[in-house]
């Protein structure tokens, strides 16, 4: 592979590195419930996540014309592999590339993980507030007929 593949996986590591740090600041949101800034931080997820997606693909269409294989195996093709077949500074470039990548995958699937946790807590702790306030058959809660 040469420079404009690297120069797409520079940039898809870029975008995953954004979409870690979004995740970490979500995470604070929701430990802190503020959630006009969990509302933001997630528009702009999906914001990073389009980007990620269009040069994923077009990293893909790439492959597809330098090595005259299909979309799939394309898709299939990993990273380790490729590095196999490259030599000289690109071989480093793509190691580097490709160990970041895993560690900051690694951190983004830990963290996201943590957030649906904190997330679903929230839920659960809205659920039985409302279940406590609607158990009350009529009578008042702090002079308010439920």
């Amino acid at each position: 592979m040469d420079e404009k593949f690297i120069d797409f996986l520079k940039r898809e590591k870029e975008l995953t590195e954004k979409l870690l740090m979004l995740s970490n600041r979500l995470r604070e949101a929701l430990m802190s419930q503020r959630q006009d800034l969990v509302e933001k931080i997630s528009q702009d997820q999906h914001l990073i996540t389009a980007k990620l997606k269009e040069m994923e693909e077009r990293r893909l269409r790439y492959m597809v014309s330098k090595l005259s294989i299909s979309r799939v195996e394309a898709s299939q093709l990993r990273l380790s592999e490729i590095e196999k077949t490259v030599e000289g500074e690109n071989k480093i470039d793509l190691r580097r590339i490709r160990i970041a990548m895993k560690k900051i995958v690694a951190e983004l699937q830990e963290v996201n993980t943590t957030n649906r946790l904190l997330s679903n807590r929230a839920k659960t702790s809205v659920s039985n507030i409302i279940s406590v306030l609607n158990s009350r058959n009529g009578r008042k809660v702090c002079d308010v007929k439920v």
